[in-house]
């Protein structure tokens, strides 16, 4: 028996989500039904990071055992052959047969981009949050920083959250430009922002949540100081925006070397 560890990406307007469920198409599914089309064994994939339907990835985690005999390194194109639209292994090694691809992950990286302007190009559709106010990416970027460190996540994370704990240690948290000279090139009249979020693990739609209240301090509609008591998890007589999967990406997912 081999542990197999893949590396894939994936178009999550596709899917209900990253892991299975009866009688929906998701990414987890797919997976287990190319391995069995390509050596016949019914296997369980473990995903490192659970994604919600919508969220895209760029570089997600997984492994699988099995007894086939493919070298690791043909598992890529061997499975990009069976599997359908939308998902795509980039690269695939075998790991120790302890390897678990959730359990040992040591943090993951997420992005959400955002487009600000008047109108949204063709190709950002489905893949970007639409934001025509204008946004203050100075302010927002101060409350950014304010995420980093261990706190009581309570006021970012949704209802579905069935946690024992509420807290998380945020290791990075950045809000910049994305591709200004590619914007400026093309000719689109508005900027592309881009959240840049590393913890150790994340709460149900906890970066949704953190996205949805620096756009908030971006609009102006609530204040650095706001942000602050909503991180000590205190109530602030405000509803907590949560922002649309659409933009979100799981970027990268780190292991102890």
């Amino acid at each position: 028996m081999r542990n197999i560890k893949i590396v894939f990406s994936y178009d999550g307007s596709l899917f209900f989500g990253s892991q299975a469920q009866s009688n929906k198409k998701t990414v987890q599914d797919e997976l287990e039904l190319a391995i069995f089309k390509l050596t016949r064994e019914k296997v369980r994939v473990t995903i490192a990071g659970r994604t919600d339907r919508g969220v895209h990835a760029f570089s997600q985690a997984a492994n699988f055992l099995t007894g086939s005999s493919i070298p690791a390194e043909r598992f890529p194109q061997a499975l990009n052959s069976k599997l359908g639209r939308g998902i795509a292994v980039i690269e695939a090694c075998e790991v120790p047969l302890t390897f678990n691809s959730r359990k040992q992950a040591k943090s993951r990286e997420y992005l959400y981009f955002v487009f600000n302007g008047r109108n949204l190009p063709v190709m950002f559709w489905d893949r970007v949050l639409h934001v025509t106010r204008p946004l203050d990416i100075k302010k927002m970027s101060e409350a950014a920083k304010l995420f980093i460190g261990k706190h009581e996540f309570v006021n970012f994370c949704g209802k579905g959250s069935s946690q024992d704990h509420y807290i998380r240690r945020v290791d990075e948290m950045e809000v910049g430009p994305a591709g200004r000279d590619m914007i400026k090139e093309l000719g689109f009249d508005g900027e592309l922002i881009c959240f840049r979020i590393v913890a150790n693990s994340f709460l149900y739609k906890m970066v949704r949540f953190i996205v949805g209240t620096l756009l908030d301090v971006g609009t102006g509609r609530i204040g650095v100081k706001t942000v602050k008591k909503m991180i000590k998890g205190g109530q602030v007589g405000v509803k907590c925006s949560v922002v649309a999967p659409c933009g979100l990406y799981l970027s990268n997912v780190k292991y102890q070397v």
